[in-house]
């Protein structure tokens, strides 16, 4: 359960109790979890998958470079890997027998989910570009290229099918109508999927510092600053990261009217479910929302403070 903390720690997960830079006790907490929902089930699949993740991010997979994103790194996979097994978990709970997905459609929807944005990571002869968010526009589909690859090695080629319109849930470069299924269940694996990656995000306590400071960049480097595609809403460019700020309360509005009731089918209301009362991710987000509207109300959305641990520089090559 959560901790009683009155002000919630940066770089730690929506219950304040595990720190997203700890890929043990995140795996951990998956896992047990999974166990919980599935008892003597083995995730042996799933811890080897975090660990092959943490490999990936940090540089020591085989055929490719480290992460060079600052938002979306590490700690973010940690923290959707978090909000998507409890979404899970909350809809276990609550489902009817007939429509549970049961332990391998669980571990398929953790296998992607690890690996959902794989695409932002560049190979070791990469000389296509500089810098990962050069592939911002096409990385999903990159990482649909990437699990391919990855589920062949682990002789889980049955998954591939799956896996591989699941990831396209976190982006836009496929209309959702367009990813079907032969079972019913796996569209739920992929609105619980696209659900976790909107609300992990929006919910961190530093998600405003890391909009205007890390996604900024990385969107401008991406091209995506000025369109309509995984920023803000805008009809002009946007040119300065406190412009990138005041897009956000309606890009929360229209992400929560647009995207997570409707597309996704309002799976959020499960962490509810798994947290057996209070949903702690929308109560961030309605944090993250109010607090950078009073600052844009006032005119004061330069008072925005970065946080001390933020304080590295990201960008360096």
């Amino acid at each position: 359960m959560p901790k009683n903390h009155s002000h919630r720690r940066t770089g730690y997960d929506v219950t304040d109790r595990i720190d997203l830079s700890d890929v043990n006790a995140v795996s951990a907490e998956a896992c047990n979890i999974l166990k919980g929902l599935y008892p003597g089930s083995n995730v042996g699949i799933m811890e080897k998958a975090f660990r092959d993740c943490k490999k990936l991010y940090g540089g020591q997979y085989p055929g490719y470079r480290s992460c060079e994103m600052p938002y979306h790194n590490l700690d973010h996979v940690m923290d959707v890997c978090l909000a998507a097994v409890r979404l899970l978990d909350g809809y276990e709970k609550q489902a009817q027998e007939k429509d549970r997905l049961g332990l391998e459609n669980g571990l398929i929807c953790m296998v992607t989910t690890l690996f959902h944005d794989s695409g932002f990571i560049r190979k070791a002869g990469d000389h296509n570009a500089q810098h990962g968010a050069e592939y911002t526009k096409v990385h999903v589909t990159r990482s649909a290229e990437f699990l391919v690859d990855y589920l062949t090695k682990q002789k889980l080629e049955a998954w591939i099918p799956i896996s591989t319109q699941l990831v396209h849930y976190t982006g836009f470069e496929k209309p959702l109508d367009q990813l079907t299924f032969e079972d019913p269940r796996h569209a739920q694996l992929g609105y619980i999927l696209g659900t976790a990656d909107l609300i992990a995000q929006m919910s961190d306590r530093v998600y405003l510092e890391k909009c205007r400071d890390f996604l900024f960049k990385e969107l401008e480097i991406g091209g995506l600053l000025g369109g309509e595609n995984e920023q803000p809403s805008s009809s002009t460019p946007i040119s300065t990261p406190e412009e990138f700020l005041q897009h956000i309360p309606l890009h929360i509005q229209e992400t929560m009217a647009k995207r997570l009731r409707i597309s996704f089918k309002s799976a959020y209301k499960y962490a509810a479910d798994h947290f057996n009362g209070p949903n702690l991710y929308l109560e961030g987000m309605g944090k993250n929302f109010n607090h950078l509207t009073r600052l844009i109300d006032s005119q004061i959305v330069h008072t925005l403070k970065r946080k001390k641990e933020m304080e590295s520089d990201h960008w360096g090559q």
